[in-house]
């Protein structure tokens, strides 16, 4: 039972992680296209 729950947690870690990380790249990108009026 307790690695069960300590694997769940791990993995939803680790997604959270990702996600935090997927979205700064995309903030990234955004703004880079935006930066140079799309013309990239």
């Amino acid at each position: 039972m307790v690695s069960t729950l300590l694997w769940t947690w791990h993995q939803t870690e680790e997604r959270a992680a990702i996600h935090i990380l997927l979205c700064f790249l995309a903030h990234v990108v955004w703004k880079t296209l935006v930066g140079c009026g799309g013309m990239c």
